[in-house]
């Protein structure tokens, strides 16, 4: 039996049967437990600030964005629309490397403001020109250029760090499930862009951009003042961020089932092997 599986059923009790649905739905609420609802909270918010940040509505609708803006033809808007793609790979890439250097909080405070700032100024040049784009061919551009750097900030922050932060506030015991749940939010507020942007956009350009930075506007708060910083954080150091001790107690939990599965002494024969036959 897996690690994870007896941690779950010292967890829930000695009779739990991993995989019955009393110990399954024990397991999901615990998420919403006092010990667990802060982690929960990070998981789910993150991904809906992840969504409403406008990524993917630059992805689905950059054809019809690019002609809102008055860019013609089709090889135009795919081209741009494309490029936003490619932006973003390139710069999730740095950003992997770099990543526990510069710490979860930067990226997310810095990628907030950048993001926010290319929204507004995206709205009002959208808002000044969208009358007659052909007689501000610089302006249509300089909207593309906020578009190009909202999506390069977007990779370097709410990209990654929404899959990584989860995964990182949840102990062992119940981080399949936290995570779940966080792409579960991730996929729901997916749904909701995909379904209001068109409806939006049709509405107001102009109010669709303002939509977005504000919530990045908002995001910048949220990273600032709820999100802990987990880069090189101990689960102990991630316990007290939380004020709880899920974590401590699923690392005792962990060592007791290795040592009833004879894991300790394996590793420790393992480590003592080469210096031992070295001896002899």
């Amino acid at each position: 039996m897996r690690v994870e599986a007896r941690l779950v059923e010292k967890i829930f009790g000695e009779t739990a049967k991993q995989g019955s649905f009393r110990s399954e739905v024990r397991a999901w609420r615990q998420l919403f437990s006092k010990k667990y609802i802060n982690r929960t909270f990070i998981g789910i918010v993150m991904m809906f600030f992840q969504q409403w940040s406008g990524i993917n509505a630059l992805l689905y609708y950059g054809p019809t964005l690019m002609h809102e803006i008055g860019l013609q033809g089709d090889s135009i808007t795919l081209l741009v629309s494309g490029g936003i793609g490619i932006v973003q790979f390139l710069a999730v890439l740095p950003t992997i490397i770099f990543i526990d250097r510069l710490g979860r909080k930067p990226l997310l405070r810095w990628g907030s403001v950048t993001m926010s700032v290319a929204h507004l100024t995206i709205s009002l040049l959208v808002r000044q020109f969208e009358s007659d784009w052909p007689s501000h061919v610089v302006g249509a551009w300089t909207a593309v250029a906020c578009v190009y750097i909202f999506t390069a900030a977007y990779g370097m922050s709410y990209g990654p760090i929404g899959w990584i932060l989860p995964s990182e506030v949840f102990p062992q015991s119940v981080r399949s499930k936290g995570v779940s749940l966080a792409t579960a939010s991730n996929w729901f507020n997916n749904f909701l862009i995909g379904l209001v942007t068109p409806v939006m956009m049709e509405f107001s350009p102009s109010l669709t951009f303002v939509t977005f930075a504000l919530a990045c506007f908002m995001g910048y708060f949220w990273s600032t003042y709820v999100v802990p910083e987990t880069a090189n954080v101990s689960l102990e150091e991630i316990d007290a961020v939380f004020g709880s001790s899920a974590g401590q107690e699923d690392a005792e939990l962990k060592r007791e089932i290795e040592r009833e599965l004879g894991l300790r002494d394996l590793i420790t024969e393992l480590a003592d092997g080469p210096s031992s036959s070295f001896e002899a």
